[in-house]
């Protein structure tokens, strides 16, 4: 792979990780007197596309950077970092 094709890659991850609004027009044509096609009318309309965890996941892999490792972690441990992270933040907003 070419440093440009690489660099193609990671902007498109880039704007899946982070999201986009893609923008789509739709003509309508019908038939005119004559038989001809005829423009009936124009629709442009937006949506808005969140950000991809795997795409970034994957960006962050293929940027060499770490991920969190909490993906090697077991289930229970996993369970109890929830229980203390819960914790804490009762403590935090005084539950």
């Amino acid at each position: 792979m070419t440093d440009k094709e690489r660099e193609c890659v990671m902007k498109a991850l880039l704007k899946r990780a982070s999201g986009y609004t893609a923008r789509e027009c739709v003509e309508e044509y019908g038939a005119g007197d004559g038989g001809e096609e005829v423009f009936i009318k124009r629709r442009e309309t937006e949506k808005d596309v969140p950000g991809d965890v795997a795409a970034a996941r994957l960006l962050f892999e293929l940027d060499g950077q770490k991920s969190d490792g909490y993906s090697a972690y077991s289930d229970e441990k996993l369970a109890a970092l929830c229980r203390e992270l819960a914790a804490r933040l009762g403590d935090v907003i005084g539950e």
